[in-house]
Parts: C-alpha cells; sequence; structure tokens
C-alpha cells in the first residue's frame, strides 16, 4: 500500500493568497509561522534542528562548568524572548559558583 496525498481540485478563480489566508486562518497560523514550516520542509534546516537538538540534551545534561553555551546562548535569548546575553549572563554567573 503507497501513502499518497490527496489530490485537490485546483479552483481557477482564486489568486494563490486567498488559499493561503483560508489555509492560515482554519489552521490558526500566522506567515511567521507558515515561513517556519516552509523551511522546516528544507534538508539543511531539518539538519540545523537535529545539531541544536543534540546542543540541548548535552547542555540539560552535563552540568560541566567548563562547557561554554556558544550558539546556543543567543538561540535560547531569542526562543525566549529575553534580553540578548541573558543565558550567557547566567551561565556565566553559575559557572563563576563551581
Amino acid at each position: 500500500m503507497t501513502d499518497r496525498k490527496k489530490v485537490i481540485e485546483i479552483p481557477t478563480r482564486f489568486h494563490v493568497s486567498e488559499h493561503i489566508r483560508e489555509e492560515l486562518e482554519a489552521r490558526k497560523w500566522d506567515l511567521d509561522f507558515l515561513a517556519v514550516m516552509m523551511e522546516a520542509s528544507t534538508p539543511e534546516f531539518k539538519q540545523k534542528v537535529q545539531i541544536t537538538r543534540v546542543a540541548l540534551d548535552f547542555l540539560m545534561e552535563l552540568q560541566e562548568p567548563n562547557m561554554i553555551l556558544g550558539e546556543c546562548g543567543p538561540q535560547l535569548d531569542a526562543a525566549f524572548g529575553v534580553s540578548a546575553g541573558f543565558f550567557d549572563r547566567l551561565h556565566e554567573e553559575w559557572r563563576k559558583q563551581q
């Protein structure tokens, strides 16, 4: 048995943006999330996510004072919506206590 995507008749009277708007509304997505989803389908994005996941695994499991945050610091700042350098400063303060 093969897994096939459903073929949908294409209405010629609609601009693609109208269909996108309907899909965004139905899925409760915004354009930012759509952009992420579009990039998520690329091999480069998937590889970057896998690398970031390994880095997070190390960060979460190994509380090693000599480990640095590197790229993870600014990425964590952005992901959590905190001020630039927050996680680097937090990590440095912890390292001083070790």
